[in-house]
């Protein structure tokens, strides 16, 4: 493999409380963090600073859906760009019974723009097929090559 092509990855966990901001604040925290460890690939779990639609049902919550590009993807481009990460990737998993959905956004954060967006659903025993399709989706879209040991995650 091109160590040149090697892409470091950084998951952070996010935090979904009263404050939008606050939120936000939380999120940055992590990028940087991954980004010193020397991540170019930051992971979130939702592209939100608030909660999750699905947790509870209230119309209100709609008003405060952003477009993308919008004021939280400006603000992680802001700090992806400062700190020299190169791709922010969005996904958020819902389950069913049996079913899962899992979706999946990769946006250039140098930019503000889509690069590769993609919903899965699939029967919840094929969870770990979806999670090498996406990650070699990815690879696809970064024009990466995943190592034999991120193949057999």
């Amino acid at each position: 493999m091109n160590p040149s092509r090697v892409v470091r990855v950084g998951l952070v966990q996010q935090r979904v409380g009263p404050d939008p901001a606050a939120n936000l604040e939380h999120t940055v925290a992590g990028i940087r963090e991954a980004a010193r460890r020397g991540a170019r690939l930051v992971c979130l779990q939702e592209l939100s600073n608030w909660y999750y639609f699905c947790q509870r049902e209230d119309h209100d919550f709609f008003k405060l859906a952003e477009p993308v590009p919008g004021p939280t993807t400006a603000r992680l481009r802001d700090v992806a760009r400062e700190l020299g990460v190169c791709y922010v990737l969005e996904g958020s998993v819902q389950r069913s019974a049996n079913r899962v959905r899992v979706s999946a956004q990769l946006i250039d954060a140098r930019d503000d723009t889509h690069v590769w967006a993609e919903k899965y659903d699939r029967d919840l025993a094929d969870v770990f097929a979806i999670q090498s399709e996406i990650a070699q989706a990815i690879a696809d879209q970064l024009q990466a090559k995943l190592s034999p040991v991120e193949e057999a995650l």
